[in-house]
């Protein structure tokens, strides 16, 4: 018999706008500094897992801790930070149009600059944390001449980059020294004011007649041609000889205007029209990267295997990164963290050390009604002993990609999730007092509290609505998190978030498991007719703990072609996106 739908709280609201943080990190730098000796003495603190997603050839500067106060405050030019996890998808996908936007406003750079940090870099957790970074990505906005103790906001709206320019504009304008700094971004009174602006050497003046004051079309137009010393144009609003807005004009020496274009509503077109009347022929070289992808099947595959190493990386980057990025648990993440700690006490297939680890935490926590970062990160390393400890360092080794930003975390993640389905059935073979739904139900609040990539949240949240508690099949939970998860395989193949080499299946294919099927598919993107107690069966075996490889091969003896044809688990998932 069917249950109810699943119940749990949900402590992150939907929408369809970039993340942005609920509140600022207000912290001591004693209180942080505090933070920061104790994560180092446990040994939590780790180094950077590698570059990200952008490098010095993109046009967006390349921020972290050790950078960051030093180039955003007190800069003579304001900033619109990202603040981003290399490995989360929605952060990939926006990361084309972040750069997009990079090189538009590019010109901009003597007023306005972008920079990105990577929040999955060890060393920038207590910079994100104090940005009031939990979910990603995240954009905040940062004045000329801030400080640290400012009030910065935040960017709320959709991830188009003509949005994100327009609210860049009038965050520019919001400054209330704004017409003393940039006064070229507000209105003349009359078009023969342009000629006693700018340099006396300009060949061009010309100004820009908008219908509002709160259109930005001349401020993006004024921007991008502030490094053409030869051009000066400002803008105006209104005209009563104006029948077409916008419409930009040439104001000549003798004051007359000659009409350039109206009608536009696009920038390039003004600025391309601006620099070929003052004597420069335009030709956009810019290549358009490509991507090549790998579709065959590999012939070599063989069984699946899931390591210990992936699995307790997993944990630590949970415990040390994105737990520690809310200031404070309390209320339903509180809740959420609960639950997900006490399911991993119970059902984590570890090591001895590690599961005495988790349960003298769990201990711990289910007896808080609030727990700060500064506690958290203290618990951590208090519970850390000779018999108790979690591991200090972050290797992949099924889970590792063909680059940085691929799998890693995420694929833990989901390989923990499947891990934690089986084993708790398991040890709950004979409970019949047992919830079926118990784990995915832990890892659903987890995910909504704590997974910081805010898209792949959603996603998953809209497919855990149709999880059901009440349950009479001990192996609901493990048939239900196979199922979601090759349901988010097939949307997200060949999506840009897919790692090249190694494509998403309908898991497991033929040649890993030919009982899982009742007929031979063509290839491993077909529709495969499933032999469900096959399924079942496979996976009981793949994620058990008995199976589950203990002697990791360390990461830097193992090449990524190596890893290709020995390690199928790269076949396998990849966390929704």
């Amino acid at each position: 018999m069917r249950g109810t739908k699943a119940v749990w709280v949900k402590a992150r609201s939907s929408t369809n706008h970039l993340v942005t943080g609920a509140s600022q990190q207000k912290d001591a730098m004693g209180a942080l500094f505090k933070v920061l000796l104790l994560t180092w003495a446990a040994g939590i603190w780790t180094p950077a897992t590698g570059r990200g997603l952008y490098t010095e050839n993109d046009p967006t500067a390349l921020l972290d801790e050790n950078n960051f106060n030093t180039t955003v405050f007190r800069s003579p030019s304001a900033w619109l930070v990202e603040f981003y996890m290399d490995w989360c998808g929605h952060c990939q996908r926006f990361a084309a149009t972040w750069n997009a936007l990079g090189r538009t406003v590019q010109d901009w750079s003597s007023v306005i600059k972008i920079g990105a940090v990577n929040c999955a870099e060890a060393i920038n957790r207590a910079l994100c944390q104090r940005n009031g970074v939990i979910f990603v990505p995240t954009l905040k906005f940062f004045q000329q001449d801030a400080s640290a103790s400012d009030n910065s906001p935040y960017y709320d709206g959709k991830e188009e980059a003509s949005l994100i320019r327009s609210a860049m504009l009038k965050f520019l304008i919001s400054h209330p020294n704004a017409s003393n700094i940039w006064p070229f971004l507000f209105p003349l009174q009359s078009p023969v004011d342009v000629l006693t602006e700018g340099s006396t050497g300009g060949y061009l003046k010309a100004v820009i007649v908008e219908a509002n004051e709160n259109d930005t079309l001349a401020m993006e137009v004024i921007l991008s041609m502030l490094p053409d010393r030869r051009v000066t144009v400002r803008r105006l609003v209104g005209g009563r000889d104006v029948t077409e807005f916008p419409s930009m004009y040439q104001v000549l020496q003798n004051g007359r205007q000659r009409l350039l274009l109206s009608g536009k509503n696009d920038t390039g077109s003004y600025i391309s029209l601006l620099k070929q009347v003052a004597g420069e022929t335009i030709a956009s070289t810019t290549p358009r990267p490509t991507t090549e992808r790998v579709t065959t099947i590999s012939s070599k595959e063989t069984r699946p295997r899931v390591y210990m190493q992936d699995l307790e990386s997993g944990l630590h980057f949970a415990f040390t990164q994105e737990v520690p990025l809310h200031s404070s648990l309390k209320d339903g993440d509180l809740e959420n963290l609960k639950a997900f700690i006490d399911v991993l006490a119970k059902y984590f297939p570890g090591r001895p050390q590690v599961h005495l680890y988790l349960q003298r935490l769990n201990n711990w926590l289910q007896g808080q009604s609030m727990v700060s970062v500064d506690q958290w990160l203290n618990q951590l390393s208090k519970l850390q002993s000779r018999e108790a400890s979690l591991p200090d360092t972050t290797k992949w080794v099924g889970c590792k990609g063909s680059a940085d930003n691929y799998r890693g975390y995420p694929c833990s993640l989901w390989t923990l999730f499947h891990t934690l389905t089986v084993n708790a059935a398991a040890v709950n073979k004979y409970n019949s007092n047992w919830e079926p739904a118990e784990v995915l139900v832990a890892m659903n609040g987890y995910i909504q509290s704590f997974f910081s990539c805010h898209e792949c949240a959603e996603n998953f949240g809209l497919m855990a609505a149709g999880i059901t508690t009440g349950e009479t099949n001990k192996a609901y939970g493990i048939m239900w998190l196979w199922e979601a998860h090759n349901k988010a395989n097939k949307r997200l193949h060949e999506d840009i978030t897919e790692d090249p080499a190694f494509p998403k299946i309908q898991f497991p294919s033929y040649s890993a498991c030919p009982s899982c099927h009742m007929t031979i598919p063509a290839t491993n993107q077909d529709k495969p007719v499933w032999n469900r107690p096959g399924v079942l069966r496979f996976l009981q075996k793949m994620y058990g703990k008995e199976n589950i490889v203990q002697d990791t091969v360390p990461v830097a003896s193992t090449s990524r072609a190596q890893t290709k044809t020995t390690n199928p688990l790269m076949y396998m998932f990849i966390f929704v996106h």
